[in-house]
């Protein structure tokens, strides 16, 4: 896994730069090259990891992109280029239609955070596969300059922004199940036993029948115990890298149905958080 981070950390800085430079040397706007290189360049640019580099890189790397474009043919390439980079952004972050979302509050008291998985897309969301966790969001927290740790993959727990952020309830609730024994395990060290690791589970009272499931919390953080009620906004416990994890991040589902004292089965059911529709790259 470290090897893949550091890989895709350079595949972010060098791939816009080699797409820049194909363009200077393309000599026409219908030119294969140029038509091909900018249709990986606006995918690219829609769906990376950009917390691992600069949440602000893709916008910087758009506007010299149709910059550039715009200086070697012209207006309308440039703007064509702009609406293709909006829509290939937009389009796949859609949400889904035909169904029931339940409203929750940031899980966290304050910060910049950033959707690092999430959507309704497998493009932008590996819980895709899952039944139960096919609407959940994988969360890391930026620093000022965007970026979710210091360094690409750093082997200190405490290098990551958002390691021992405190977590809030999302919702007015019924706390249904608690882990608080597993390990915050080192670095690129995965706990596919248990794939939760540390976890609370919440029965929402506002949405009758569904559970919202916080996972990956750091060991001996958890501050409730099952039926306590909590209100939203109350603090819960803390973020830690306990589970089925490469690093230290928050993961939150929402489910309907299945036993009320695990996150791995029932319904996945959409969320929105704070009244927006989050995905990969979103950030709140």
């Amino acid at each position: 896994m470290k090897w893949l981070i550091y890989f895709s950390a350079a595949i972010y800085i060098l791939w816009p730069l080699s797409a820049m430079s194909s363009v200077w040397m393309s000599d026409s706007a219908t030119s294969g090259p140029f038509l091909f290189t900018t249709l990986i360049f606006v995918w690219f640019v829609a769906i990376a990891r950009w917390d691992v580099t600069s949440r602000y890189l893709p916008f910087v790397f758009s506007a010299a992109y149709v910059a550039l474009t715009f200086y070697k043919f012209g207006w309308i390439p440039a703007a064509i280029t702009l609406v293709a980079i909006l829509l290939v952004y937009w389009f796949p972050r859609r949400a889904p239609r035909g169904e029931q979302f339940v409203a929750l509050r940031s899980p966290f008291e304050s910060g910049s955070f950033f959707v690092a998985q999430g959507g309704n897309s497998k493009l932008l969301n590996h819980h895709r596969r899952s039944r139960s966790q096919r609407y959940a969001l994988d969360i890391t927290k930026l620093n000022f300059l965007g970026v979710r740790a210091r360094g690409i993959y750093p082997k200190d727990h405490r290098s990551y922004c958002i390691f021992s952020s405190p977590v809030v309830a999302p919702c007015d609730g019924t706390i249904t199940a608690v882990v608080d024994g597993h390990p915050d395990l080192p670095l690129g060290e995965m706990d596919r036993a248990n794939p939760a690791g540390n976890h609370v589970v919440i029965r929402c009272s506002d949405s009758p029948g569904v559970y919202v499931g916080l996972a990956h919390l750091m060991q001996g953080s958890v501050a409730v115990q099952p039926g306590q009620t909590v209100k939203s906004g109350e603090r819960i416990a803390c973020v830690g890298n306990s589970g089925n994890t490469t690093e230290p991040h928050l993961h939150i589902h929402a489910k309907r149905g299945g036993n009320a004292e695990s996150m791995l089965d029932g319904e996945g059911v959409p969320m929105r958080i704070a009244g927006r529709w989050l995905t990969r790259g979103s950030t709140f």
